[in-house]
Order: structure tokens, then C-alpha cells, then sequence
């Protein structure tokens, strides 16, 4: 009967014990922020949230994408962006190696710094 407790308590324990960055992207997901899910997807290395990170590494490439395409209509002034967005494209072109290669430059050329 002890041994029935001891494992009872073990597999609580660990079903119990998730990985930090597990549940933030479970958290940011449910909101909707995928620009900080695609951020914390870029550290992840699971496979249990794999459909979330790649949507929202989709849904990260179609804002830049849109931001920089209306760049194009006034490619003489410098895009201001809401500082949140700003920060958390900023933040997923540094984790994630793809991005960062793909957009940082032309990203750094066309949206005003603070």
C-alpha cells in the first residue's frame, strides 16, 4: 500500500512539474499574442507545441511582411511602429535565427528606433 502512495505522489510530481516556457506559450497562445509566441517558440525545442510555433511563425512573417510592404508607400520617412509591437518583432528577430537573417536589416533601415 506505501508503494501505491510513492508512486501516486511521483506521478503527480511530475505531471505537475512543466517546463517554464510550456506554460508561457500555452499563456500567450490562449491571448492570441502570437509575436510572443513565435519569441518564446524560438527557445522552445518540444515538439508538444509545434502546431502553435509554426502558426504563429507564420502569422510573425505576414506582419513583417505587411509592415515593411506599407514601408514601400512612404520609402522616404522611417515606419513608427506602437512600441509594444515594435519591441516583440524586435525580440523575435534576435532569438530566432531564420527571422533575424531574413528581416533584421531591412528591418533596422525602416523602422524608427526610440
Amino acid at each position: 500500500m506505501k508503494y501505491f502512495f510513492l508512486i501516486l505522489l511521483l506521478l503527480i510530481l511530475n505531471t505537475c512539474k512543466k517546463d517554464p516556457l510550456e506554460k508561457e506559450i500555452l499563456k500567450f497562445s490562449k491571448q492570441g499574442d502570437f509575436l510572443k509566441v513565435a519569441a518564446l517558440c524560438s527557445e522552445y525545442k518540444g515538439e508538444k507545441f509545434k502546431k502553435e510555433c509554426e502558426k504563429s511563425f507564420r502569422e510573425t512573417e505576414k506582419e513583417i511582411d505587411r509592415i515593411l510592404a506599407s514601408y514601400s508607400e512612404l520609402p522616404f520617412f522611417k515606419m513608427m511602429l506602437d512600441k509594444e509591437k515594435k519591441e516583440k518583432i524586435q525580440e523575435v528577430l534576435k532569438k530566432n535565427v531564420y527571422m533575424g537573417i531574413k528581416y533584421r536589416k531591412i528591418w533596422n533601415e525602416t523602422v524608427e528606433r526610440d
